[in-house]
């Protein structure tokens, strides 16, 4: 048994019934604004939301700006400048600034032993490559600095624009297809 066809733009998750033997899945996309999740109703993937812990280096004076990226490597946006005392607030208020990303409150002060811990909500729960810090004038320390707190993981397999996933498929199992933003047709076959 084949299954075969399109996610189309905007539309609800649209569930692929595995053959009874199994088979390989391939979603396809080759748009420039489409990010497929397909998520499997046989195995439990757990959502964990990416967190990043930023410090500036226990600087006596200056800033830096901090660049995000979603999962595919595509950069969101810069902040503005963070300041070596910013409050946890005003950092929040800085990286949601940028169109497509929001995080909650970060707990901690930013220096080296009390790192900003900034949890991600949105691009979402993603494994997201660690924020940039660009144009850093800190000076009295060691300069700014991020680094990997927990890696996110979607509750689905995810592939990004231009890309093509492919995965085996237990026997009888259900997927769904999702298309998370779109300007085009996402393709897949089931074999």
């Amino acid at each position: 048994m084949v299954q075969s066809g399109q996610v189309a733009v905007a539309t609800s998750p649209t569930l692929i019934v595995a053959p009874t033997q199994g088979g390989v899945l391939t979603v396809a996309h080759r748009g420039t604004a489409v990010d497929v999740g397909v998520g499997r109703g046989d195995l439990a993937l757990a959502a964990v939301a990416e967190i990043q812990d930023v410090d500036d280096g226990d600087a006596t004076s200056g800033g830096y700006k901090l660049r995000v990226a979603d999962f595919g490597g595509r950069v969101l946006g810069t902040t503005g400048v963070i300041v070596f005392n910013e409050t946890a607030a005003n950092v929040q208020t800085l990286i949601n600034a940028i169109a497509g990303v929001t995080v909650g409150l970060p707990t901690g002060v930013g220096s080296v032993a009390d790192p900003y811990v900034i949890t991600f909500s949105e691009p979402g729960e993603a494994n997201l490559p660690l924020m940039t810090i660009v144009d850093d004038t800190t000076a009295g320390g060691t300069g700014a600095d991020v680094t990997a707190n927990t890696n996110g993981a979607s509750a689905a397999l995810t592939i990004v624009q231009g890309d093509v996933l492919q995965m085996v498929v237990a026997p009888g199992a259900d997927l769904y297809g999702i298309v998370a933003a779109s300007t085009e047709d996402v393709h897949f076959l089931l074999t």
